[in-house]
């Protein structure tokens, strides 16, 4: 406990006994009596009787003009504490007196300003008048130690996180944690705490496509099993979505696989990443989500020909057509050879480029020759023709976010997502069921 000296805010009601019960429980060096025109004489009473203790400049006295307003009581509140923070008082307010608008407006004043709390209330029922919820009997005064509103309003800033993880707003939530845990002294919500900020962080990296570290919420989720099931509680299936999701992250970048066996993953996940956007309105970041998941189709379905360079692949994540692969598995004179090289920026023949790299809409030009020339079951070259993609996808060009000044309608951002998601089912046709698979956990039933 520190060794300061001990300020002491009392509200003033009608009866001297409280006042006096929680002098003497707490023996502050410095009394502060907050009371009304009307219980002034209740605090001169109660000072007299400790006259012969405290020196005249140690019991203070601060009126209010009507007691009946808690903001008069707050802003007065407020001034006493800021003085007693000056001269390096442990401060303590005992709200057992007053109107319940002077008790409202003092705790309000005083949350979040490191005080402890008391009340005077009755040892047993029968220790107040009219038939016992009347005030405070003399002879039966308790004093009561009170928890801090302070951590009481922590779990507000607990509730407030959960609220901005469900839009999304996931540093808007680490913020609301960091507040809550600068309020909390209990053990447990200090663990509950530390618990949701490693669910936050872990959501707010996948969803800025940082490598996630599983390592940390995984063991949170093992070391806190006492959170967990008070989870699994409140918010139903937040727990085994979040299962859902490592098990589909740990497909997503498996050692196990080779990257080009790994990569048709990148396309659900892509896709929840742009519905998250036009969930939270951001239609052009959507759109432009949207645009890379469209080229990924063709740069996957280019990977599974086998025509694209595997190390610049596996080891800079770098899409680009390996030339001698191309020349390998389509000859020297194919019309898909001569296409790369016709739409090559650089020279196609120079020896010292060996690798390609093709925008777009080239991409899937190349996929439908290569489909046509091997007989591939594969359509996706063809059907992106036949489904006017490459218009559609032009909406981006338009854009605040790519060449224009033109921000994109909700209505064109939902369009383009089903277009691009109905497309994408040609070259996975279980991509919803991995997209529910990948999508982020909601908490439910906040209260």
């Amino acid at each position: 406990m520190s060794k300061k000296k001990k300020a002491l805010i009392l509200t003033t009601g009608g009866t001297v006994e409280p006042l006096v019960e929680a002098i003497k429980k707490l023996n502050p060096d410095y009394i502060s009596f907050v009371h009304s025109e009307d219980t002034e004489k209740i605090a001169l009473e109660v000072s007299s009787l400790f006259s012969h203790k405290y020196l005249s400049n140690e019991m203070e006295f601060y009126n209010i003009d009507d007691p009946q307003e808690m903001h008069l009581v707050y802003n007065k509140v407020k001034e006493i504490i800021s003085d007693l923070n000056s001269r390096d008082f442990d401060i303590y307010l005992d709200f057992t007196g007053g109107t319940k608008s002077m008790v409202a407006g003092a705790i309000l004043a005083t949350i979040g300003n490191n005080i402890e709390y008391s009340y005077i209330g009755s040892d047993s029922i029968f220790g107040r008048d009219k038939n016992g919820v009347g005030i405070v009997k003399t002879g039966h005064e308790n004093f009561k130690p009170q928890e801090d509103p302070f951590e009481l309003y922590a779990v507000e800033e607990i509730k407030n996180s959960k609220q901005f993880f469900n839009l999304h707003q996931f540093q808007a939530a680490i913020e609301n944690l960091k507040i809550a845990k600068s309020k909390i002294q209990d053990d447990e919500l200090n663990d509950e705490v530390k618990f949701y900020r490693s669910i936050v962080e872990f959501y707010d990296d996948w969803d800025k496509f940082k490598p996630m570290k599983f390592s940390r919420l995984s063991r949170n989720l093992k070391y806190y099993p006492h959170i967990v099931e008070k989870l699994n509680k409140v918010h139903p299936g937040f727990i085994s979505q979040i299962h859902n999701n490592i098990q589909f992250l740990n497909q997503k970048y498996s050692a196990d696989l080779s990257i080009e066996d790994r990569i048709i993953y990148y396309l659900p996940d892509l896709l929840n990443n742009a519905a998250r956007r036009i969930e939270e309105g951001k239609y052009d970041d959507a759109v432009a989500r949207l645009y890379r998941a469209n080229e990924l189709i063709a740069q996957i379905s280019l990977t599974n020909v086998g025509i694209l360079d595997h190390n610049l692949l596996d080891q800079a994540n770098e899409f680009k057509i390996n030339k001698g692969q191309l020349i390998s598995i389509m000859g020297m004179e194919s019309p898909a050879v001569k296409f790369v090289n016709d739409n090559d920026p650089y020279d196609f023949d120079d020896p010292n480029k060996c690798t390609v790299k093709l925008p777009s809409y080239n991409s899937f030009q190349l996929l439908k020759k290569i489909e046509y020339e091997l007989n591939l079951s594969s359509n996706i070259g063809v059907e992106y023709e036949r489904r006017n993609i490459n218009n559609n996808v032009k909406s981006r060009n338009t854009s605040i976010l790519a060449h224009g000044l033109n921000p994109i309608s909700p209505n064109k951002a939902n369009k383009l997502f089903d277009l691009i998601l109905d497309f994408s089912k040609i070259l996975m046709p279980n991509i919803e069921e991995e997209m529910e698979f990948a999508k982020f956990p909601k908490f439910t039933q906040i209260n």
